[in-house]
């Protein structure tokens, strides 16, 4: 019988049969630092009261937008 150690990105779950990958990859992903104001239109035009998008500074000083597309649950 063979014991094998696998490790998994904790962000993607991708595995890796290295830890050295596996830290590679979890370095790679950029992490939400701060929400900055999000847009909202009337709730007139909008029953459903979510913002139309956010914008998230990430841990590199980027900002990115996330755009609602439709209610998933």
């Amino acid at each position: 019988m063979q014991e094998l150690k696998i490790y998994r990105c904790e962000f993607c779950g991708t595995t890796y049969s290295t830890k050295i990958k596996c830290q590679d990859c979890e370095r790679g992903h950029r992490k939400p630092r701060d929400m900055k104001p999000s847009k909202y239109i009337p709730i007139s035009q909008d029953k459903t009261g979510y913002p139309i998008y956010i914008d998230i500074e990430m841990d590199n000083g980027k900002t990115v937008r996330y755009e609602r597309r439709k209610e998933i649950m």
